[in-house]
């Protein structure tokens, strides 16, 4: 007599929970899909903390960069106001590169408020590639802003220095050529001994 094996259910237990109920290759998906959706939870958390991180140290650089600038454009327009307005030589368009200046300052300090807002906003629960896209772009807005700005302080300092080179080389480009430049030549020595 032949006895033949036959599934044993227990109590409570569904026909499609046993093994048999699916293939082997549907539970390995199953598994690899729960594994890799981890895995990109996991690592999207990681570059949440990453972004928010970098933003920090950015916007302190941007803030930095912004007070560093300011000081330097204080310092040319004092310079200005003290030493060169007084001996009688003016820029043109102060009034012009002043207002370019805080235009810029302005333009810079928005663009670094809108990197630190969208950093801020960072989370892995809606379309964490095209936030970090969105930040990439405001990062490169900031960088590009802060160019600007330095680029109209140094206009700013071009032109001041200019108006300081054109008096002094008209006021004393004369006397200058007058006065004779001496060359020292060095000349060899012994060779230690007496002759």
């Amino acid at each position: 007599m032949v006895l033949a094996a036959k599934p044993v259910l227990v109590r409570g237990q569904d026909v499609s929970d046993s093994p048999r109920a699916t293939s082997p290759g549907k539970l390995n998906r199953a598994t690899d899909a729960a594994q890799n959706a981890q895995g990109k939870l996991r690592s999207c958390q990681a570059r949440e903390a990453a972004v928010k991180n970098r933003s920090e140290q950015i916007v302190k650089f941007s803030d930095n960069m912004l007070t560093k600038f300011a000081s330097i454009s204080a310092r040319v327009q004092n310079f200005y106001t003290e030493k060169v307005q007084p001996s009688g030589k003016t820029v043109a368009n102060y009034n012009t590169l002043l207002a370019d200046i805080e235009t810029k300052k302005a333009s810079a300090s928005a663009a670094v408020v809108q990197a630190s807002a969208t950093a801020l906003a960072f989370s892995c629960e809606e379309a964490p590639k095209e936030q970090l896209r969105t930040f990439h772009q405001d990062m490169k807005r900031v960088i590009a802003a802060l160019k600007e700005y330095r680029r109209s302080i140094r206009n700013l300092i071009v032109a001041v220095h200019t108006a300081l080179g054109e008096g002094e080389k008209s006021a004393s480009g004369a006397a200058r050529k007058l006065i004779p430049t001496t060359t020292v030549t060095p000349t060899a020595t012994g060779s230690g001994g007496t002759p």
